[in-house]
């Protein structure tokens, strides 16, 4: 799939998906339905990247079921155990994460045991996190520094598990892909704050929480012998604000910045600003009709309901940590 634009597929899926209003009650084949087709009908896209967003459709709403326990139950031919999602099954996956427990290891009980919980609790393929040795990683270039970890570029040679082969049973990789490596100071203590830190992370990650930043897992630069939490790539860099942003949203990206963690607005917050923004501009631009009341009549499907929403977008506020003789917080100028 070397000729899919990712980034471009994937902010075309993000605004259809915006477009569907979760706050009201759908159900899961509805909105499955409604990505299906406003994906099929977009004429930018090429017939690989369609079929990329089609997939990712389904992954994303298996992710869901399985986590939340919801929707049409089937009965896996291989294990015949019941499973939430249709492109693979849970138990299978699991079972063969545990059976390669004795083909890898961190060099540290500590670190296997939580990368080991993590697997035995997967949710979806590509939210497995596990020890990937730094000989897989190459092209490592120093980024920046902050807080107390420096920032690392890589290549990750195989890339993250991305789904599940049926006939094979086993799972299969995405292939070479850039990720961000974040090294952590003094993390050869596992005693230390980062360990319970990381640990809370990893199992966020697992359980597809959509709010975390993407850990494919950890890895430890044998030079230093300090660890190094494998992350997907973004963007480290406080982005100027151009001209012809509009107001709400150099005020929303000003309120993230503020030097007191109590004035940022929290990610619920976010959330809700930026859907009802895109919603209303997608409306507009591409007059769109929402799924209607007799739309929802002819569909049959699992229950997307008004609580499943608030689930996954509640409780996700910034955490505050407390650290000693820091510098005084002041709010920077714009793009700096």
């Amino acid at each position: 799939m070397s000729d899919i634009r990712y980034e471009f597929a994937n902010s075309t899926y993000s605004k259809a998906f915006v477009l569907i209003d979760l706050c009201a009650t759908h159900t899961m084949k509805e909105i499955i339905m409604f990505m299906s087709k406003k994906i099929n009908e977009n004429e930018e896209l090429t017939s690989a990247e369609k079929e990329y967003l089609l997939e990712r459709t389904q992954r994303d709403a298996d992710g869901y079921c399985v986590l939340s326990q919801t929707g049409s139950k089937r009965q896996c031919e291989y294990c015949i155990n019941w499973s939430y999602a249709i492109n693979y099954c849970e138990h299978c996956v699991r079972k063969y994460l545990t059976d390669n427990f004795s083909n890898w290891t961190s060099g540290n009980d500590e670190i296997n045991a939580i990368i080991q919980e993590c697997q035995e609790s997967m949710v979806i393929p590509s939210r497995i996190v596990e020890w990937i040795p730094f000989g897989n990683l190459k092209n490592i270039e120093y980024k920046t520094r902050g807080g107390y970890a420096s920032i690392f570029k890589a290549r990750w040679k195989d890339g993250r598990f991305d789904k599940w082969n049926y006939e094979k049973q086993k799972l299969e990789r995405r292939g070479s892909m850039d990720v961000i490596l974040k090294q952590l100071d003094n993390s050869r203590n596992l005693k230390s704050k980062w360990f319970q830190e990381t640990k809370t992370h990893l199992k966020c990650v697992t359980k597809a929480n959509l709010n975390v930043v993407k850990c494919y897992g950890l890895t430890r630069d044998p030079t230093t012998g300090d660890y190094m939490l494998v992350l997907g790539h973004m963007n480290w860099v406080r982005p100027k604000i151009k001209k012809k942003t509009p107001e709400w949203y150099t005020s929303l990206m000003k309120g993230c910045w503020d030097a007191n963690p109590e004035n940022r607005p929290t990610s619920e917050e976010i959330f809700r600003e930026v859907s009802e923004r895109l919603r209303s501009i997608y409306r507009n631009e591409l007059e769109v009709d929402f799924m209607t009341i007799s739309d929802k009549a002819s569909i049959s499907g699992s229950e997307y309901t008004n609580k499943s929403r608030t689930d996954l977008t509640s409780d996700h506020s910034s955490k505050l940590y407390s650290f000693q003789n820091l510098l005084e917080p002041k709010n920077v100028n714009e793009g700096n």
